[in-house]
């Protein structure tokens, strides 16, 4: 899956599902993709949403780790 993909599909469940964790090792072994591409995706969201003034992006630490939009 190509990046800009990954980008909409990853800003599409984020914004379907606020508040909703989602769990970054299942979208990177789902998408194919290593954890830290992904992370490098979200953090890119993140910088989008939070200069557009629409919200924020955190992540969440632990073994699982996750993401959510709020």
């Amino acid at each position: 899956m190509q990046r800009q993909e990954r980008l909409i599909r990853l800003t599409q469940r984020l914004v379907e599902q606020p508040a909703a964790p989602l769990h970054v090792t299942q979208l990177a072994d789902r998408w194919g993709v290593a954890k830290s591409t992904l992370s490098e995706d979200i953090a890119l969201v993140r910088e989008t949403f939070v200069g557009a003034g629409t919200g924020n992006v955190e992540t969440m630490a632990g073994v699982q780790g996750g993401v959510r939009y709020r």
